[in-house]
């Protein structure tokens, strides 16, 4: 990974920090989560492009979207602005 991918992770690590009010724990070049929050751990993952159609889909009336791959379990998506409403 390069320096540039790495300062794009930091960055989008900071912002999500400071909306949610979490306590950014990663390091370079530690694994790991990213953020603490209420007790939880928090990965933060950014894509050019690649959640493309989680967008697409939350763009008609649903807000929130439950997900699979097969063999594996289930997972929510849903806005960081639609997720704190509903965690409030």
């Amino acid at each position: 990974m390069g320096k540039a991918e790495r300062d794009k992770g930091a960055r989008r690590e900071r912002e999500v920090a400071q909306i949610m009010g979490a306590e950014k724990i990663s390091r370079m070049y530690q694994e790991g989560p990213d953020l603490f929050w209420n007790g939880e751990w928090i990965e933060v993952k950014a894509r050019a492009n690649g959640f493309r159609t989680l967008y697409k889909w939350l763009e008609g009336e649903a807000t929130i979207i439950a997900h699979k791959a097969d063999r594996q379990p289930w997972l929510v998506t849903l806005t960081l602005e639609d997720f704190l409403r509903l965690t409030e």
